[in-house]
């Protein structure tokens, strides 16, 4: 089995020998689970490579277009993480 990535037409990245032995049990055992919970009613979110073919939502679009637009994000966060985000500890 050749599993490799091209990204351009002079350059292509073939996957180490022992990942060769990986990668296909990996993921059949991931798609095979998802399948199991797919039957029992579970709502998956599939977060596999998406579909290139297919433009992207509007309203994803829009989403995007509101994040980028607050000022807000465009700043690091403080040292210490923001608020929202902060797990007290004891």
């Amino acid at each position: 089995m050749n599993l490799y990535i091209v990204h351009s037409s002079k350059i292509s990245i073939q996957f180490a020998k022992r990942l060769k032995k990986f990668l296909p049990i990996c993921l059949l055992i991931i798609v095979h689970k998802r399948n199991e919970l797919v039957a029992k009613g579970v709502d998956i979110i599939n977060m596999a490579a998406g579909d290139p073919n297919r433009l992207t939502s509007s309203h994803i679009l829009q989403a995007m277009h509101e994040v980028i637009e607050d000022a807000a994000n465009h700043n690091y966060p403080p040292y210490e993480g923001t608020k929202k985000f902060r797990v007290r500890r004891m």
